[in-house]
C-alpha cells in the first residue's frame, strides 16, 4: 500500500500499524533538523511564551484552553488538540 499524506499523519499511521517509514533522500536532507538546534528553538519559544504570559492580562481558563487548542492544531499536534478539546467541552458543560 502506498499513501500520499502529510508527514504528521504518515508518522502517526506508521507508528500505529508498526510499519516502516520510507522517505525520499532529497527531502530528508533538505528538511533534516539537528536535535541540538531544535532544543534551542524550543527553549527560545518557551521563553517567549513565558514573557507573553507575564505581560498579558489575565484571561479565563476557557480562553487559555482555546488558545492552546489553536496552537496545537497549527502545530498539527492532534492528540494534544483532542485532549484540549475535551477539556474545553467539560469546562463549557460545567457553566
Amino acid at each position: 500500500v502506498e499513501l500520499d499524506a502529510r508527514p504528521s499523519d504518515s508518522v502517526a499511521l506508521a507508528i500505529r500499524s508498526k510499519c516502516p517509514i520510507y522517505m525520499n533522500e532529497k527531502v530528508y536532507k533538505e528538511a533534516a533538523v539537528t536535535i541540538g538546534d531544535e532544543g534551542k528553538a524550543e527553549a527560545a519559544e518557551e521563553s517567549l511564551v513565558e514573557e507573553e504570559e507575564s505581560v498579558a492580562e489575565p484571561v479565563s481558563e476557557l480562553d487559555r484552553l482555546k488558545a492552546l487548542l489553536q496552537r496545537a492544531v497549527e502545530a498539527e499536534n492532534f492528540e494534544e488538540a483532542a485532549r484540549l478539546r475535551d477539556q474545553i467541552r467539560n469546562l463549557s458543560s460545567e457553566n
